[in-house]
Parts: C-alpha cells; sequence; structure tokens
C-alpha cells in the first residue's frame, strides 16, 4: 500500500501471527522472531524492487510453529509475486 513516509525508511513491514492458530505465546513470538529475520535476510530485494515506499502486512495462518527455511521461502514467494505485479 503506497503511503508517504518519511525518507529515511523505505517502508514499513508488520507480522501477524494468531493467538487462534497457535495457543502458546512461545510459539507465536518464536514464528513472529523467524519471519522478521527471513525478511530482515531479504529485505534488499523489497528496497531495490521500486521507487515507492510501501507498507505491508504478512500474516503467518498455519497451524504448526515455523522453522526458518520455511520462512525464507515464504517472504521469497512474497516478493516474486510484488515483483510479477510491478512488471
Amino acid at each position: 500500500m503506497p503511503y508517504d513516509y518519511p525518507d529515511s525508511i523505505p517502508g514499513q513491514v508488520m507480522f501477524i501471527v494468531s493467538k487462534r492458530r497457535l495457543k502458546k505465546a512461545v510459539d507465536r513470538n518464536r514464528t513472529r522472531r523467524l519471519m522478521r529475520e527471513a525478511y530482515r535476510l531479504q529485505k534488499h530485494e523489497f528496497y531495490t524492487m521500486n521507487a515507492r515506499k510501501f507498507a505491508m502486512a504478512i500474516s503467518f495462518n498455519g497451524k504448526e510453529a515455523l522453522d526458518l527455511e520455511t520462512a525464507k521461502k515464504s517472504i521469497a514467494k512474497i516478493i516474486s509475486k510484488l515483483k510479477d505485479q510491478e512488471a
């Protein structure tokens, strides 16, 4: 979603993990942490995609806690879909 941010930040990302899916706070926090780490490792691709600034919410809908490799694949899939929309 395009939004006017200060020039110092290219965009914002929010990660959502539902209590309904993952009952334990430990699992929700770990999943959220892994999603943030996967994004951090690939955020340069978001920044080089276009000149527009962005605000994005990524929601986890699984029934089991996430691992880092799965999170990386999911974030990469989101990036490729966004790149396809830009083209």
